[in-house]
């Protein structure tokens, strides 16, 4: 048993230790509240010494002031019980307030709260007998009465004539007890509360570690797959650069029958196809792991549109599409020069794709703060529930017009993590049949 008990503490202290979210949610849920406990504890008794210390101070202040009545009014009757019934209607807590004169052993009753007990003889003689031993003071006898407190306080006056006048009070501290109970129960729920949050915060902090964890682990998991990702590709490309080179070749060859010439071609597409997947990964990859920095300088926009449409004039004329472009000859804007470029070779490429007949035009619009690149193609459209899914990875339009092109579903997303990164946005208007506009906003290149 015992030897349980210490294999369990000390695979405890090892946790511990290996763990410092746990040392500290064991402080915010054990020690603290502790301390906080026993803090509160002495605040409590210290207010309670200082609930009494007032309490005894405002009794003596009582007595004082009585003694000097007295001895004003030279001890009239009349003067003192007019005195204690006004002492006891601003004052609740004294239950009882006399005025008694000892003439020999005999302690007579002068003024009382009680109007029936003056004239009648007193018999705490022992406690009058004690006060009288001390002038200068009120003797405070505290005692418990049906749970509640009570002090007994004498203060004895010796008259000039030698005779002796003693002031009895017996208060209740019900009152001051009870407002003290309350706040005591006040600051105890304050203190479950404290404790409370305690509790939700060390939670808190260790499904924080908890998920910090998880987060590292992940992100080792994310590392480890993109290397291994990057190195598929590249591996990948070789040997598919290789067969588009060979299949190149075979159809250009003048030695092979058109069987063999076709056969070819359909390697080569295939391949083709091949690498543009793999660079659709690749290019994922690198959106993914934060690697493709973008460097933003100021570029010149039409040179950039005139280098797209040069490449991509073959890739239409292939389609029987006309490709043009209406830019001003002059027009900066901020970007990157690369990605801008194949950010338009994408969105271009697609227009080109999607359209059978007429043609695809850029037109360009300076503004103040930005400038609108407006592809417009007169393509199959695009309805409003399939604008909205553009650009999401792996999407792609899907009708009776489409059933013959073919491509990833990643291009689109690409394109549009591309210009986020830039600080450009974009957006589609397309009318189903009609075609489709993707309009482009760049930043205008601050002024040299």
């Amino acid at each position: 048993m015992i030897d349980a008990l210490l294999a369990r503490l000390r695979f405890g202290s090892t946790l511990l230790m290996g763990r410092s979210s746990l040392i500290v949610a064991f402080a915010l849920v054990a020690i603290i509240p502790i301390v906080f406990l026993y803090s509160g504890q002495q605040f409590l008794e210290a207010g309670k010494a200082n609930q009494d210390k007032i309490q005894r101070d405002k009794l003596g202040l009582l007595h004082d002031s009585l003694v000097v009545l007295l001895q004003h009014s030279k001890y009239d009757i009349a003067v003192m019980q007019t005195s204690i019934e006004e002492i006891q209607k601003y004052n609740p807590d004294i239950e009882t307030l006399r005025i008694v004169e000892q003439k020999a052993q005999t302690f007579t009753i002068l003024a009382a709260t009680n109007l029936e007990e003056v004239g009648q003889i007193d018999e705490r003689t022992t406690l009058y007998q004690n006060a009288a031993v001390r002038f200068d003071e009120s003797l405070i006898y505290p005692y418990v009465e049906n749970t509640v407190r009570y002090w007994q306080a004498v203060r004895a006056i010796q008259a000039p004539q030698g005779s002796f006048y003693y002031i009895y009070t017996n208060q209740s501290l019900a009152s001051a007890d009870n407002y003290f109970a309350q706040n005591e129960r006040s600051a105890y729920w304050l203190l479950g509360f404290i404790y409370a949050a305690m509790v939700l915060l060390a939670l808190w902090q260790i499904k924080q570690v908890d998920y910090l964890q998880k987060y590292t682990a992940l992100e080792k998991t994310l590392v480890t797959r993109d290397q291994f990702m990057n190195s598929v590709v590249h591996e990948l490309r070789t040997p598919l650069t290789a067969m588009r080179g060979y299949a190149s070749l075979i159809e250009e060859s003048t030695d092979v029958s058109e069987v063999t010439r076709g056969q070819a071609n359909k390697i080569n597409l295939a391949s083709q196809r091949s690498l543009a997947l793999i660079s659709d990964l690749l290019d994922v990859a690198r959106l993914q792991s934060g690697k493709r920095a973008m460097v933003l300088t100021t570029v010149n926009l039409h040179q950039t549109i005139e280098a797209v449409i040069a490449e991509l004039t073959p890739l239409a004329a292939e389609r029987n599409l006309v490709l043009t472009s209406t830019s001003a000859p002059v027009i900066n804007v901020t970007a990157d020069q690369k990605r801008l470029q194949q950010i338009l070779i994408n969105l271009v490429t697609n227009a080109l794709k999607y359209t059978k007949e007429g043609g695809v035009t850029i037109e360009v619009a300076a503004q103040p703060q930005q400038v609108l690149v407006r592809i417009k193609d007169t393509g199959v459209g695009i309805d409003a529930e399939n604008q909205a899914k553009l650009f999401a990875p792996f999407f792609r339009v899907e009708n009776t017009d489409t059933t013959t092109i073919t491509g990833t579903g990643l291009g689109m997303w690409i394109t549009k993590e591309l210009i986020v990164q830039m600080g450009a946005t974009v957006a589609v208007e397309s009318i189903k049949g009609v075609g489709t506009h993707v309009i482009l906003r760049l930043p205008v290149a601050a002024a040299v």
